[in-house]
């Protein structure tokens, strides 16, 4: 988490934490995305498909494909990409250090955030990508 200072001339230093995903920990480059469908194991869940292989730079990367496939407005498949993110963003300091591929299923539109979240969290424990404290 950063830490960063406001400074304005009617107020005092203000500090706050960044609590959002840096590009830092997604998954960019189309080479990165093929190496994980080509060499990683696939779970099939309620919500989405998660598709997981041991992280290369050793580090914890995500990526989310949402396609004009799974719906056509934009609106719809943003919110998607939004909801996986921000669950994904509660859970990712409890995850071993793994490259992930999320795709949504058609299921997921009408869905709740809670209801994801939920799925996820089991989803990562059923296949052992959650750490042990």
């Amino acid at each position: 988490m950063q830490k960063r200072t406001l400074n304005n001339e009617n107020s005092s230093d203000i500090r706050y934490d960044s609590k959002a995903l840096s590009k830092i920990n997604s998954l960019r480059l189309k080479s990165e995305f093929d190496n994980v469908r080509k060499n990683g194991k696939k779970y099939v869940s309620k919500y989405f498909l998660l598709i997981f292989t041991d992280s290369i730079d050793n580090k914890l990367k995500c990526g989310i494909i949402c396609g004009r496939k799974f719906s056509k407005k934009a609106v719809t498949r943003n919110r998607v990409r939004r909801l996986i993110k921000e669950s994904y963003r509660l859970i990712h300091n409890q995850l071993m250090t793994t490259h992930i591929i999320f795709i949504p299923r058609r299921s997921m539109i009408h869905s709740k955030m809670q209801d994801i979240h939920k799925n996820m969290v089991y989803s990562c424990k059923k296949v052992g990508l959650w750490k042990d404290k």
